[in-house]
């Protein structure tokens, strides 16, 4: 899930003039996580939104391939 030290920044590389965009990065190394397919989500609480889904989803996969029951 979402862990304690991430945050959701503007990205100067993605973002125009009127359009900012933002991206996850993990704050301990400054490691980019997440940047929707070097588009970049339009707001804070989309990529954090868009992050904790993706989180969510690799945390079923990882169960299905250890043999665990899916989770609804």
């Amino acid at each position: 899930m979402i862990g304690k030290n991430i945050k959701a920044v503007a990205s100067e590389n993605l973002s125009k003039r009127y359009d900012p965009r933002f991206v996850i990065v993990q704050m301990d190394t400054g490691e980019i996580l997440d940047d929707a397919q070097g588009y970049g989500y339009k707001s804070k609480p989309n990529a954090y939104r868009g992050y904790a889904y993706k989180e969510k989803q690799a945390v079923k996969r990882r169960r299905q391939q250890e043999g665990f029951k899916n989770e609804k």
